[in-house]
Order: structure tokens, then sequence, then C-alpha cells
């Protein structure tokens, strides 16, 4: 869809579920319990900190911004609403370090017009130290992407990301492999950028010495042994 398309649809959910001609689309109420936090999730940095119901929500003391992006092969795509400010952003992009783009004009728009701003951006540390990623080394899978943990001998830890599923393989994704480096805790961090923004892991359930999950926004689960 266009920009104008998506933030008509964001309009029609700051108006309750009411569309500009006056069509009710979504039954009142509906719009407001989408949005409101039904899932918690591990720091990601730039992704949301709770999932309402397809929305994703961005708690701060200042109150939350909800939204939801996608990426296809050249394509990114952005929206954040602001509930009480009835404000909407969008940004589609088809090329480059989209993730950059974004925090640049979204985070200008959404300073200019309310009084929330974007998470701040997870950065790496400059020296890194040494860490033991025995706990982490594995291979975790969903149904679209495997991801191959690894620690070579001179401790660099690495991730391998390998698209799995047919709509990847027809649109031409190719695997990709990125250094790791702690962040905090059980989370590590791409040390380079992925289109313009630094990722993170984060890694749970340790109960048996060995991580049974690994967070990105979507959580796979260890399919080794």
């Amino acid at each position: 869809m266009s920009a104008r398309s998506l933030l008509t649809f964001a309009q029609m959910h700051l108006e309750d579920g009411k569309a500009a001609d006056g069509t009710q689309v979504l039954a009142s109420g509906t719009p407001a319990a989408m949005q409101d936090r039904q899932v918690e999730l591990p720091y990601l940095g730039h992704l949301g900190t709770s999932w309402g119901l397809g929305f994703e929500r961005f708690d701060a003391p200042s109150g939350a911004l909800v939204g939801h992006d996608g990426n296809t092969i050249g394509q990114s795509a952005f929206l954040r609403i602001v509930p009480d400010a009835g404000v909407a952003v969008a940004l589609l992009t088809n090329g480059g370090n989209a993730g950059l783009v974004f925090r640049d004009v979204v985070g200008h728009a959404l300073r200019e017009l309310t009084d929330r701003s974007l998470p701040d951006e997870p950065l790496p540390p400059s020296d890194p130290p040494p860490i033991d990623a025995s706990p982490y080394v594995g291979t975790y899978a969903n149904s679209s992407v495997t991801l191959e943990v690894s620690q070579e001998d001179d401790g660099t830890v690495w991730v391998n990301v390998i698209p799995t599923d047919d709509l990847s393989k027809e649109l031409g994704e190719q695997p990709q492999r990125w250094e790791l480096v702690q962040y905090a805790g059980d989370t590590l961090i791409t040390r380079e950028r992925e289109t313009g923004l630094h990722r993170l892991l984060a890694f749970l359930d340790r109960d048996a010495g060995h991580a049974a999950y690994v967070h990105t926004g979507r959580a796979h689960a260890r399919a080794d042994s």
C-alpha cells in the first residue's frame, strides 16, 4: 500500500475503528484492546517491549508508542502511532539503510509532533570483553529461518542466518553471517549494522545450562540436542 493508505489505516484505529466516511470498520473499543499490552518481550533495543494484538508496543515512562514494521526483499515499512496524541507516522523505503532513515525521519517527526521519542539505539561496546558463549552455541529455528551460533578458536562469536521458508527462497534471500559481542546479561549484539541498525539476540531459559530459545523479535527454539 502507499504511505497515505497506511496512514488512513492508522487513522481508523485512532478514531476507535471508524473510517473517514463514518463506517464503523471495527467495533468500538476494539482498537484500544488491540493496542493494550498482551505479551511481554525481552529487551531488544529498537524493537518493542511488549505486544498487543497485531500491534507492537514501545513502553516508556512518558507513555506508549504502538506500531508495526515489516520487511521484504529491498523494502522496509514502519508505522508508529501515539494514541493519546492522535498522531501517526509512516515511512516506506525501497533500499539503503532503512533503519537509520527510520530513526532520522520518524524520530524527528515524533519529537516535533508529540512528547514521545524512539527508544535509544543499542550499540555494541567499543572494546567488548571476551565471553564464554557455550550456553548460546547451537542451532535455533522457527518456520522461516535457522540461526547457527558458533564460537571460533580465537573467541569470536558468530551467527549464521539461513532463510528456510519457500517465499524467502523464491525471493532470493541469501544466508548472512554476523559477528556477535556481549551487550548485557544473556543478550548479544551484532558488531556490524544490518540495514543500518545493530541487532540484539536475547538468549532465554538457561535452566539446563544451555539457552532453550533465542529471541530476535521472533522466537527461535533450540533445534539441536
